[in-house]
């Protein structure tokens, strides 16, 4: 069912999973300080397993903020995830990595698609950049001082490159055969019900890195909710060595085998995209 018009409304979670990295976390949270989408409709829940993300007060009084302890038993991005959306009571789940600052309309932009299309979810790119040079006041008191960062390349970006690999597949998104492919937990947004009826991320992904998102991705779109690119939506993706290049090219391999045992087809699809991005 669609919903004809545009009113702010739908509540928002954004989850956020943490383990180290606090001034970077700290960005990020002040980015979603100075939304244009209405402030008393978002939280944040940030999910540690190690230190404490106490945030300066200049963030914590003005962003509704929950944080959530697990236990440390090793790298846990979809439970971390699966444990934000148990206890979210926003009617969408705004998945963001620790070290992604929206834009000041990334949140508006999520939520203007989803308001007018139920089981639907929207992915947004990532612009990799050296924000070593700001602070968390920069960002909360002049959030245009994003726009002016150095692009950077980085070690999240497996082809090395100043941009966003998926942009190659962002340009024949609406035709894309395998959407979910794009779909990376750093900036997505979907409804919390429809990752109930899909049984949230996949846990058997836990433990190394990679991969869990597109495996999410791909169970909402077989479950039918409609995957949605928007170009406004991007994220500032703050370089950093909390995971090094190392440890995320041996950690993907492993679950990228899991990957392709769930879908076949996506492995040659892969690869044929690959050699054509080189």
């Amino acid at each position: 069912m669609s919903i004809r018009t545009y009113k702010p409304e739908l509540k928002v979670s954004a989850v956020i999973p943490f383990h180290n990295g606090l001034s970077y976390l700290h960005k990020t949270l002040a980015g979603l300080v100075n939304q244009t989408y209405p402030r008393d409709l978002i939280e944040a829940i940030v999910v540690t397993d190690a230190q404490d993300p106490h945030p300066p007060k200049s963030i914590r009084k003005r962003l509704r903020l929950r944080t959530i302890t697990m236990p440390f038993r090793g790298f846990r991005p979809a439970t971390s995830r699966n444990i934000g959306i148990q206890n979210a009571v926003g009617d969408v789940i705004l998945s963001l990595d620790f070290d992604m600052i929206c834009n000041p309309r990334t949140v508006e932009e999520h939520l203007r698609i989803l308001h007018k299309h139920q089981h639907s979810a929207t992915i947004g790119h990532r612009k990799f950049v050296d924000a070593t040079t700001i602070s968390v006041n920069n960002v909360l008191k002049n959030p245009a001082t994003l726009h002016s960062l150095p692009r950077i390349r980085s070690v999240s970006n497996t082809t090395g490159g100043f941009y966003d690999k998926r942009f190659p597949e962002f340009a024949f998104f609406t035709k894309h055969k395998y959407p979910f492919n794009c779909f990376h937990g750093c900036n997505v947004a979907y409804f919390r019900d429809d990752a109930l009826d899909v049984g949230n991320w996949n846990t058997e992904f836990d433990g190394v890195f990679g991969y869990e998102d597109i495996e999410f991705g791909l169970r909402l779109w077989e479950n039918n909710v409609k995957l949605n690119y928007n170009e406004n939506a991007f994220g500032y993706h703050q370089e950093n060595q909390v995971v090094s290049k190392d440890k995320k090219t041996r950690d993907m391999h492993h679950n990228l085998s899991k990957l392709y045992d769930r879908i076949p087809k996506l492995r040659d699809y892969r690869e044929k995209l690959q050699i054509a991005m080189h």
